[in-house]
């Protein structure tokens, strides 16, 4: 499977490297928050810490995630979510969370102008311009390098889907932990659903692993399962 879905996100990445001189630039030097792309076949968002590329085939149900660079990010947070979830396999709570696994590293090379040169053609001309104003210009040498790894596709939720419960509640706030620490609603749902013996086994392997970072946009379903899409810990660096 690993080796299917790498060719499937290198596949997708040669074509839109290839047919985009912007996304190309882009992708030499990847950043966090930056706008998203748009091609036929995936879309690439990004986040402050990483980037994830999402098949437009809805029959496909996995994503890509890579690092970006920036000032914020001091480690490999794609690494540690897959360390995280091999440690999550190991103690017994891997339900919980979208499975990742490193898939490979991506490497592609080319000609193309200097990268300064690159990016100012792009924010100003994009593509059309871009193509254009290279033709004049000298190439050089680059490669793209950038480690891939596989993250079970995820339905997004919203604060609308969850209904509080008053006992639910009530229990959560005599047992607070990183899962309910920003949104008491997602405690709730996690014991509704799971009960409260595993709520307490998940909530201690957060805190162990240093996930503190769980809110509407780091949860979604895989199928009917309640998960955790995005657990490197943002905010424990």
């Amino acid at each position: 499977m690993t080796h299917d879905l790498f060719r499937l996100f290198t596949n997708l990445l040669d074509r839109a490297i290839s047919s985009s001189p912007t996304f190309r630039t882009f992708m030499r030097s990847p950043y966090g928050n930056a706008n998203p792309f748009y091609f036929k076949d995936m879309e690439v968002v990004f986040g402050a810490t990483r980037g994830v590329i999402v098949p437009t085939d809805a029959s496909i149900p996995w994503v890509a995630k890579f690092d970006v660079e920036g000032d914020e990010v001091e480690e490999r947070l794609c690494e540690r979510e897959a360390n995280t979830f091999s440690a999550a396999e190991q103690c017994g709570v891997a339900d919980y969370f979208a499975a990742t696994h490193y898939l490979g590293t991506y490497e592609t090379v080319g000609l193309d102008l200097p990268y300064d040169l690159a990016q100012d053609f792009v924010e100003e001309y994009g593509d059309e311009g871009y193509e254009e104003m290279a033709n004049f210009q000298h190439k050089e040498p680059y490669t793209i390098s950038i480690s891939l790894y596989g993250m079970e596709y995820a339905e997004e939720v919203g604060a609308w889907n969850f209904e509080t419960d008053p006992l639910l509640h009530t229990y959560i706030e005599r047992n607070p932990s990183p899962i309910s620490d920003k949104y008491e609603e997602i405690g709730e749902e996690f014991v509704r659903l799971y009960g409260e013996e595993e709520y307490e086994r998940l909530a201690q392997f957060c805190c162990e692993k240093g996930i503190n970072d769980i809110h509407y946009g780091n949860i979604g379903y895989v199928g009917d399962r309640l998960v955790l899409i995005d657990y490197a810990g943002y905010y424990c660096r």
